[in-house]
């Protein structure tokens, strides 16, 4: 090799690692817009930060069901997560992000840890009709996100979303003592067709053990099979069985 061919081969792997290094910016911010979006008075505009041009995109929330497709996305942020303005705050913040931006920079897998807290009617924490129904409460919402990005005309959009909650407890309790006291299910109920029963969702609980996914994500070159990565070693332990649609 000549010292112009040498010149060149270092210009092409710096021009890579540049590249890699912007998708690590460009990721944690688009994650951060989906965050400050996250908003009672914003949230209907989620879709934005999302590959809604795909099929496949999808959403899956705690014990809400994977919702699919472009439609089911609008359905859920416009509709099912919509709550009253007046007197309500949702708050997720993002730490300890764990990217791997695929080996041929068109795709990227992820992992964020998600402090927060809400303040929301207790709607879905009793039954239908309950006095307390739309009582304001302020809650801990702890959790994590895997995701993976995919690059559309030269930007990175949400491609796949999970939120996995740790916990979501009063306010005023130790989730130890208040763990069984959690909404379970969407804000508003929905009946829109083809929502996904849920593939994973365990939160914290006195009565068993952690189990530690999402794991980090491991390097690769080009993006293969199921957005289920998150399992690692644990997939065939808790025998999950990928989607058929």
């Amino acid at each position: 090799m000549n010292n112009s061919e040498s010149i060149e081969a270092r210009f092409v792997t710096l021009e890579r690692q540049l590249d890699r290094l912007r998708a690590y910016q460009e990721i944690q911010s688009v994650m951060a817009r989906y965050e400050v979006i996250h908003t009672p008075a914003q949230i209907n505009r989620s879709s934005e930060v999302f590959a809604m041009t795909r099929d496949d995109v999808s959403v899956e929330i705690s014990d809400w069901g994977v919702w699919r497709g472009p439609e089911a996305l609008r359905h859920l942020f416009e509709e099912v997560m919509n709550v009253p303005r007046k007197g309500t705050v949702t708050e997720h913040h993002l730490t300890t992000p764990m990217i791997e931006v695929a080996g041929d920079g068109q795709t990227a897998k992820a992992v964020f840890w998600s402090p927060g807290f809400e303040i929301l009617p207790t709607i879905g924490d009793q039954a239908a009709g309950d006095p307390r129904d739309n009582e304001i409460r302020t809650y801990w919402a702890w959790g994590k996100y895997a995701a993976d990005f995919i690059r559309e005309s030269g930007k990175w959009k949400i491609w796949h979303l999970k939120w996995f909650r740790l916990l979501r407890t009063d306010y005023y309790k130790s989730p130890v003592d208040a763990y069984r006291e959690v909404m379970t299910g969407a804000p508003n109920r929905s009946d829109f067709p083809g929502v996904e029963p849920p593939t994973f969702h365990h939160p914290y609980s006195a009565d068993d053990e952690r189990t530690p996914v999402p794991v980090n994500p491991e390097p690769y070159e080009s993006y293969q099979g199921e957005f289920d990565w998150w399992f690692g070693e644990w997939k065939d332990r808790l025998g999950y069985v990928p989607p058929q649609y």
